[in-house]
């Protein structure tokens, strides 16, 4: 007979279990869930200073290359952890108390911000609860010192455009007793938040996240790891599989990427079992890419992310709000594909060669697999435009794979088209 779990943890595992309700779906300002900020370590010194990611995507038919570039302060180094949940503590007083006119968040002091963190200060002695202090007030100093330099990556909702720009998160940090302009002392502590970050949340740039959910879970990387997910599963339909590829989601977490699968097993295993046992995934698993020698991740979420949706209201959804792009998002299944790619070489040949009833070969199946995989939709449009290409230069296709050496000013034809 297997031993009932201690109370404490019946308790624990009864909330993730458990259906969230309303209010426990704070506002998440989209920026923040969509590139790199928080790392996922202890401890916020790092020896990098830097952290870029480049991304490609399309906009309105136009392809736009994104740059964001995380500039962290040599002294208090990369935003960690803590600090990562000391801001989803700050997004459910945001939530609660709504959005401040001025956009300063006012803290008479931090057992507020504790006990959402799920730290109850009433449990540790006054030298313990100082430490708590000494990091939440190191936790605003780093979120102020740390710059982002965005190139086509920071989206403002209200303008409906992509942003060039060099921001923070936070504008302005004034601890409790300090001396303002004015020569009165502070009697709370002020968090004054940036304009572009008050301007994304007062357009409604958000989605609903369960920041109950999130402090339940006991790993950095299962808290990080949902976050994300939550975001990219925004348009998926029940049955549907998301997938990703294994760096690209070392990118996003701040991970770094191992080159052997037991070690990426090693790495992410553990929020896989997190997740899947609270019931937010049904499906969690780490397979080689169909084409080159990487790895990629694949997801289905569970009956807690259905749950979680069907309490967000309506106007929580929104259609600006959209998955991650470029080898990432919802995935057919293989035989879909290998469909797919059926089709593509069979009009190949009845195009060009006037043959009916071809017979794919497997060297064409798996490069058609491979066009269909990376351009979805748009693989027939840019085998069109390489088949223009061959036949200006008088070259004779005999085989599928003889687009190939027109494939990239076929996607570059593609593009050009979109942009008119």
């Amino acid at each position: 007979m297997s031993t009932p779990p201690p109370p404490e943890t019946a308790s624990v595992l009864a909330s993730l279990l458990a259906s969230p309700s309303p209010r426990a779906l704070i506002r998440a300002e989209v920026n923040l869930e969509r590139f790199p900020f928080f790392s996922p370590a202890d401890t916020p010194k790092d020896s990098r200073l830097v952290y870029t990611v480049t991304r490609e995507q399309m906009f309105n038919g136009v392809k736009m290359e994104m740059e964001w570039k995380v500039l962290a302060h040599p002294h208090y180094g990369f935003p960690s952890r803590f600090d990562r949940d000391v801001y989803r503590a700050l997004q459910q007083i945001l939530w609660e108390d709504g959005i401040p006119e001025d956009g300063v968040i006012l803290l008479p002091s931090f057992a507020r911000l504790l006990r959402i963190m799920m730290i109850d200060p009433a449990q540790y002695t006054t030298r313990c609860s100082g430490w708590y202090y000494e990091r939440i007030v190191e936790s605003f100093k780093r979120m102020k010192t740390t710059v982002v330099e965005s190139r086509n990556a920071l989206y403002l909702k209200g303008r409906r455009q992509w942003v060039t720009d060099t921001f923070s998160l936070i504008d302005r940090y004034v601890q409790k007793g300090d001396v303002m302009e004015d020569q009165t002392i502070a009697l709370e502590h002020r968090i004054y938040l940036s304009s572009w970050y008050l301007e994304n949340i007062r357009a409604r740039y958000i989605k609903p996240l369960d920041v109950g959910y999130y402090f339940l879970l006991r790993r950095s990387v299962s808290r990080a790891l949902y976050a994300y997910l939550d975001l990219c599963f925004y348009r998926i339909s029940e049955g549907e599989i998301f997938e990703i590829e294994y760096e690209r989601l070392c990118e996003q977490l701040m991970l770094v990427p191992q080159k052997k699968r037991s070690l990426m097993l090693a790495s992410l295993g553990p929020a896989h079992e997190e997740l899947l046992g609270s019931g937010y995934l049904s499906m969690a698993e780490c397979v080689p890419l169909a084409m080159g020698n990487g790895h990629k991740l694949r997801y289905a979420p569970g009956p807690r992310f259905w749950q979680a949706r069907a309490a967000a209201s309506p106007g929580f959804l929104l259609d600006e709000v959209e998955p991650e792009p470029n080898q990432m998002g919802l995935a057919p299944s293989e035989e879909t594909v290998r469909q797919q790619a059926a089709r593509l070489v069979i009009e190949f040949h009845t195009v060009v060669r006037k043959v009916s009833g071809y017979r794919p070969n497997s060297r064409e199946l798996n490069y058609a697999t491979e066009l269909v995989q990376q351009h979805g939709q748009d693989a027939w449009v840019i085998v069109r435009h390489a088949i223009e290409h061959a036949q200006r230069t008088r070259f004779a296709l005999g085989s599928f794979v003889g687009i190939r050496r027109y494939v990239p000013e076929a996607i570059h034809a593609l593009s050009r088209e979109r942009a008119l």
